[in-house]
């Protein structure tokens, strides 16, 4: 209840008496002193490790008590006793019960519905639907930015900003303004200078002589940087031999302390598991760990570190601190010598003496709460998005200025093509030039006055391959400051690229014995082009040393125009990762940066990516076999499991480059320079996926490597895996699965996988699995570079198959089976029906129309004989010779080419065995596919597949389409006709005859007929099924009475012409 609230507000620290003077000392026009003033304070929409700890808090900013009797906040309606006393709160939460365990009160609620992550609109109206308060906040700047997920709520810096402007609002122990005088930083985070000891004995005798600056190290001690650690792929300075041997590890920074020493400092940690910190021998801080004097082999607590720091506040430094030279010692621990990771970071640097806890305040005063009020920017642009080199850039800023007269400064900084510089790197602080922005009506400003400030860069800043990284400073007259982007921004500044466009290239598959090919900047750019800048060394670490394995390194990450900044990027995979020599890449983006990509049409996807997998498209350096498909047999078996309506990624071709050395290209290597050539984009399985699916969400595991999305609410502690994993590897009756499994997926999970020859699925790894929130479980598909293989290698199926040695469930997969071999597969043609438009449809995108060239030849001449390729000339060896756990097999193209791999894939999918003897394992290549799954499917008792007849008018009018279908057979004459199904399937290529401008599948649901018993005479389709102008295929099939369905019938095809 509210009053029970305000008690405990009142008692907690004197908060209550704090929120009233604050509410009180904002001047406020002397009519509306004794009025109630209501407003949306607090908003917390996405919590740290998507906990249900969501709510809204309301904050009576004025002297007279207000009621809340049938006011509305959203579509929560507050009770008719609800009120709010002045300066007091309210807080709405929703899950009441969890919100009271963590916040240690009572709130109202539920709250209906979620709070969008990705923004949206919150009104409170009053009993007669009268709007109070309004707020329609996003995501990312300039909206706090920490507020989405990074354990930040949204806090309202003052209720006399208006609701509207972004700049009211802070995250949660982000102050709403600082000194324009940086505060000193004594040791910066991943600091270069830390010395280090293994903890294999203690450090010094006596125990603690090391913490002192007067301890001289001997030849154990080490220099690094930090992060120090391993196991948790984000350490600066790696520890191979730690785990299993010692437990803990000794630290020393020194550090010079110039001038009057301060008296309070912040010392920030980021720690794994726990550590004890020391200044100057005297101990000030310990995370994670027990009290007393801790032995080299002791252990902390089990903590895992996220991406945020711990602080802690030394208010009596300057008792501690001496002029000159001081010194920090850490001695950090694991919680076990066996521990899978370790990690340490610190930061130290002085304080005013206020430790802003960045957790949410609700039912208290905000922390970002400002009597002075703050100057607000609300929107930063550049135009042009990408300049070329001599094009001048305008910088433009909205501000509206606080009570004290701004002063606006455009910062810029710039790097330059071969000499990156990190966010990390201590050239990041220090190197930028300021310009004035101005609002005065003078060019490039247009119009004097209207709160829009505005700087140019000339003209001959701008150089091709130059990136320029500015921020925007608004600085008042009583030395306060706002820097945009704001202190709780991943990327703290916005950047574009400065590009005159992609080059001609020129290269030869083998050079010195095949010519040269040249291909166009117009070819080139036939595929988006992602840019990656980054230090050579990292590009390199990144990608050939095994040391560095799955460690993320910082660069710019340039598409479409925008300049992605401070991106992560890493190596990608586990077997295969560094093997290749053109490797898996993977790339993360700052929170609320995501990336805007395009799919393999060039189309947006409906939701932004957070992270992206780029493959290097050769298949896996085990199968050289298909070295030279270009990623295509990847792009067709997602694609595969998408039309089957099995949950997996999207996936789309782009044209790599980057930029890590002065030169973009050259002319005595056509191996060096920008151009890295086609890789495949695949999506990360994650909540981008599900969004995309239009599926509802859930947990997403994979085999390999764990959680890899957490739905909110839902199970953290990996339980309902556990449970999972447990169940999926035992045996059930037919009722355990149907609870369990989602088996409608698992059914055609299993047969595309029959269909697309994937031999290296396993039990224990390529797949994962989706939590519904029905509780069933649903395959989803990963790692798809051992593909179209016609011999057996791993397993091929994953444990959920043991759900077919249920007859019943059996039964339903042959259905299922059969009728995937109907719609997708069973076209002997050349052209491959329905599987061959598939693979027409994504190579055509590889061998663009008008060009003489293709990707596989461009791919090819890049990595075929590159120095960094491990296996050289193995692109289109024909025939080629493959070796597997199943025996041994020869691959042969029609023609040695991409276009040769296309018929390869088409052949190897659909009934294209001219003798039909297909049987598993028998290493033919021809229909190897399309004929395992038949094996599978075949029931022998199954009724025959009827024939349909169409019988309405020759136009095809939607209103009177009708079929006539032949009588039920059944073999041996020993079932009976249970049910008939019909079935209408939109098919069609992008242009093709029919009207669509889309490329369309039968296999993707369109219509189904329910079930039912036959009747005599023509079935009628219903008048509003095919009202579109487009190709239609209908079919009908017949169920006899043990549950049995025969194959469909051969289609019968029409276009609507009378709709």
């Amino acid at each position: 209840m509210i009053t029970r609230l305000e008690q405990r507000v009142q008692v907690a620290a004197g908060g209550f008496a704090l929120a009233v003077a604050i509410a009180l000392s904002v001047p406020t026009p002397s009519a509306a002193a004794e009025a109630p003033k209501v407003v949306i304070n607090e908003i917390h929409f996405n919590p740290a490790d998507k906990r249900p700890l969501e709510f809204v808090e309301l904050h009576n900013a004025g002297a007279a008590s207000a009621s809340l009797a049938g006011w509305s906040l959203g579509r929560f309606v507050f009770p008719s006793n609800a009120s709010i006393g002045p300066g007091g709160f309210a807080v709405v939460a929703a899950d009441p019960a969890a919100f009271a365990k963590e916040f240690g009160f009572q709130p109202q609620g539920p709250l209906p519905g979620r709070l969008s992550h990705r923004g949206e609109r919150l009104h409170l109206k009053d009993a007669s639907g009268r709007l109070i308060d309004e707020v329609k906040y996003g995501v990312g700047f300039p909206w706090p930015t920490a507020a989405n997920g990074a354990g930040s709520s949204m806090e309202r810096v003052s209720p006399l900003m208006a609701s509207s402007d972004p700049g009211a609002w802070r995250g949660s122990g982000y102050p709403a303004m600082v000194s324009a005088v940086a505060p000193r930083v004594f040791i910066p985070a991943q600091d270069p200078g830390w010395r280090w000891r293994k903890g294999t004995n203690e450090a010094s005798t006596p125990r603690d002589a090391w913490r002192r600056i007067a301890f001289s190290e001997d030849a154990s001690w080490q220099t690094g940087r930090t992060s120090i650690g391993y196991g948790d792929d984000d350490d600066n300075t790696l520890l191979t031999d730690m785990q299993g041997r010692y437990s803990s590890l000794f630290l020393r920074h020194a550090f010079v302390v110039n001038g009057e020493p301060p008296g309070a400092l912040l010392l920030r940690v980021r720690v794994d598991d726990g550590c004890v910190v020391w200044l100057n021998g005297s101990e000030v801080k310990r995370w994670h760990i027990r009290q007393g004097e801790i032995p080299f082999d002791g252990v902390a607590e089990n903590h895992e570190a996220g991406d945020e720091f711990e602080e802690a506040l030394i208010a009596d430094a300057s008792r501690v601190l001496v002029r000159g030279t001081n010194l920090l010692a850490v001695q950090v621990f694991n919680a076990g010598r066996n521990s899978s990771d370790l990690s340490i970071d610190a930061e130290l640097r002085a304080s005013d003496g206020q430790l802003r806890s960045r957790r949410p305040t609700p039912g208290a005063t905000n922390s970002v709460v400002s009597l002075q009020l703050p100057p607000s920017i609300t929107a930063v642009t550049h135009a042009p998005q990408q300049p070329k080199s001599g094009e001048p850039v305008v910088v433009s800023a909205r501000v509206t200025a606080s009570s004290n007269p701004a002063v606006v400064t455009l910062r810029v900084q710039w790097v330059e093509p071969g000499a990156y510089i990190r966010k990390t790197d201590d050239a990041y602080a220090r190197n930028w030039q300021s310009l004035p922005m101005r609002d005065d009506g003078k060019d490039p400003d247009v119009q004097a006055g209207d709160g829009v400030y505005t700087a140019r860069v000339p003209a001959e800043e701008q150089r091709h391959r130059r990136l320029a990284r500015y921020r925007v400073a608004v600085s008042d007259r009583a030395g306060g400051e706002i820097v945009a982007p704001f202190a709780d921004d991943d990327s703290p500044n916005f950047a574009w690229f400065v590009y005159d466009g992609v080059p001609g290239w020129k290269g030869a598959s083998e050079p010195g014995r095949t010519p040269a090919t040249t291909f166009s900047p117009e070819f080139l750019t036939t595929l988006p082009v992602y840019h990656l800048l980054a230090r050579s060394e990292d590009v390199e670490r990144s990608q050939w040393d095994g040391s560095a394995n799955r460690k993320r390194f910082l660069g710019t990450l340039v598409y479409d125009g925008r300049a992605h900044d401070h991106v992560q990027f890493h190596n990608r995979g586990t077997g295969s990762a560094y093997i290749s020599g053109k490797n898996k890449w993977g790339f993360k983006f700052p929170r609320s940066h995501e990336l805007g990509a395009r799919d393999v049409h060039g189309q947006p996807y409906n939701h932004p990516w957070d992270s992206l997998n780029l493959n290097p498209g050769l298949s896996t350096p085990y199968l050289p076999v298909l070295c030279g498909i270009a990623g295509l047999d990847e792009a067709v078996s997602f694609r595969s499991f998408q039309l089957a309506g099995v949950p997996a990624a999207n996936t789309h071709w782009i044209h790599f480059r980057v930029i890590d050395q002065p030169e973009e290209a050259s002319a005595k290597s056509q191996y060096a320079g920008d151009l890295w050539g086609l890789y495949l984009a695949v999506q990360d399985v994650d909540g981008s996926l599900l969004r995309e699916r239009g599926l509802p969400d859930g947990n997403l595991y994979s085999m390999q490597s764990g959680r890899k999305h957490l739905a909110r609410g839902a199970v953290s502690d990996g339980s309902d895996w556990n449970e999972w994993i447990a169940g999926v590897r035992a045996e059930h009756p037919a009722a355990w699965w149907k609870a369990h499994l989602d088996l409608e997926a698992y059914y055609s999970f299993h047969s595309i996988n029959r269909v697309i020859g994937n031999v290296d699925l396993r039990p224990d790894g390529n797949h994962g699995y989706y939590h519904r929130p029905d509780g069933r479980w649903a395959p989803f598909p990963w790692d798809h570079d051992m593909m179209f293989v016609p011999r057996f290698h791993q397993p091929g199926h994953i444990d959920a198959i043991r759900c077919l040695n249920a007859p019943e469930l059996k039964l339903e997969f042959q259905n299922r089976a059969r009728e995937i071999l109907d719609l997708f597969c069973s076209d002997p043609t050349p052209e491959g029906g329905q599987a061959g438009q598939l693979v027409s449809e994504l190579s055509r995108v590889l061998m663009p129309r008008g060009f003489t060239n293709d990707w596989g030849q461009l791919d090819a001449a890049v990595w075929n004989w590159n120095p960094r390729q491990n296996q050289k000339g193995i692109f289109y060896v024909n025939p080629a010779q493959g070796q597997h756990f199943g025996g041994g097999w020869q691959r042969l193209l029609s023609t040695p080419d991409l276009a040769g791999f296309c018929k390869y894939l088409v052949e190897f999918a659909t009934d294209s065995r001219r003798v039909k003897n297909y049987a598993p394992n028998d290493g033919d290549q021809h229909g190897y596919g399309f004929g395992f799954l038949a094996h599978e499917a075949k029931d022998d008792s199954v009724p025959s597949a009827p024939s349909i007849r169409y019988t309405g008018p020759a136009r095809h009018p939607a209103a009177d389409l009708s079929f006539e279908i032949t009588p039920f057979v059944s073999p041996g004459s020993k079932a009976s006709c249970e049910a008939v199904q019909w079935r209408v399937g939109r098919i069609g290529a992008a242009a093709a005859p029919g009207g669509t401008t889309e490329w369309r599948y039968e296999l993707e649901p369109f219509w189904t007929s329910d079930p039912k018993p036959p009747t005599p005479g023509a079935f009628r389709l219903p008048p509003q099924v095919c009202r579109e102008k487009q190709a239609y295929r209908v079919r009908a099939r017949y169920r006899d009475n043990t549950g049995r369905w025969s194959h469909w019938s051969a289609a019968t095809q029409f276009v609507t012409e009378d709709p």
